[in-house]
């Protein structure tokens, strides 16, 4: 205190407790918004009626927004939805297309978030026919009695691993250009080529196209002795009265409900046989060992020429 006259000058301090300053608050940045949702699959691929969609289906995608998400279509305006295709909610689309038509759908994924983020997409998806089935092989051979009409016969090959499309096995036959008597047998997997024996069919074999594949067959008026395996469209067996058949073969698909297409031919069944030039060995009209030759009977004492 100091005074001055009359005048008392009072000088007081006063501290904050502890002294220092008191802190000061800031608050926290806003959260960082997720990216926006966006469809980020390639379109939809085109398809074939009776064939199973993309294999095993095609997967939508989507990226940003809160996962997981949800997946709908519906048909663009003048469209409709491929009649035997579903879109699941996962994204996945699967199953058979049964009409031909170009499709236009609406595709739409909505997130998890609250409220939802959506985001459209318009596709078009062609659906192809699937070509009629039908049977392309020639007319089958005609047949000896007793001799074996879908012969099978035995052959060496020189066989390796290769790693082209996949790891599968890739056989040279062997013959008097290539032998494969130096080569150890085939045991399970090798790199290396190795010895390998195969029974070779080498008859006559029914094919067809279009349709959905695998195919099944059957048989009606075959010679004696003689029939179609069902699956493969080999004929198969030794043929056993001689004499000439008419007969009618089916091939049907593998859709729902299967489609059928049939064929007529005739097969001649001779008693005698021909020989094969240069093969040793009987042979008939149109064998694979007579290729463009004319096979006659071996009672003229004649060769295939």
């Amino acid at each position: 205190m100091r005074r001055h006259g009359s005048i008392v000058l009072i000088f007081t301090l006063f501290a904050g407790c502890g002294g220092g300053t008191a802190p000061v608050q800031t608050s926290a940045p806003p959260p960082s918004q997720p990216p926006a949702l966006t469809i980020t699959s390639s379109a939809p691929p085109a398809g074939s009626t009776g064939s199973s969609y993309a294999g095993s289906g095609f997967s939508l995608i989507a990226s940003g927004g809160t996962a997981p998400y949800s997946w709908s279509w519906i048909a663009a305006q003048g469209s409709s939805l491929p009649s035997g295709l579903d879109l699941s909610p996962t994204g996945l689309i699967s199953g058979t297309p049964q009409v031909a038509s170009a499709y236009n759908v609406v595709v739409t994924v909505s997130d998890s978030s609250n409220p939802s983020a959506q985001v459209t997409a318009n596709y078009a998806i062609a659906i192809a026919g699937t070509p009629v089935l039908a049977i392309t092989s020639g007319a089958p051979p005609d047949g000896t009695v007793g001799v074996d009409y879908g012969p099978t016969i035995t052959q060496t090959f020189s066989c390796y691993w290769s790693p082209i499309l996949g790891w599968h096995e890739v056989c040279t036959p062997c013959s008097s250009q290539s032998s494969c008597s130096s080569l150890p047998r085939c045991t399970g997997f090798s790199v290396k080529p190795c010895q390998e024996t195969k029974n070779i069919f080498e008859g006559f074999t029914f094919t067809a196209a279009g349709g959905v594949s695998p195919y099944g067959w059957s048989a009606s008026g075959m010679p004696p002795g003689i029939d179609v395996d069902p699956s493969s469209g080999e004929i198969l067996g030794t043929p056993t009265a001689a004499g000439s058949y008419s007969i009618m073969i089916t091939a049907m698909d593998a859709s729902s409900p299967p489609a059928h297409v049939s064929a007529t031919y005739v097969i001649d069944i001779t008693t005698s046989g021909g020989m094969c030039v240069g093969k040793d060995m009987q042979c008939y009209a149109n064998h694979p060992c007579c290729a463009g030759l004319q096979c006659v009977p071996a009672s003229t004492r004649a060769f295939c020429q």
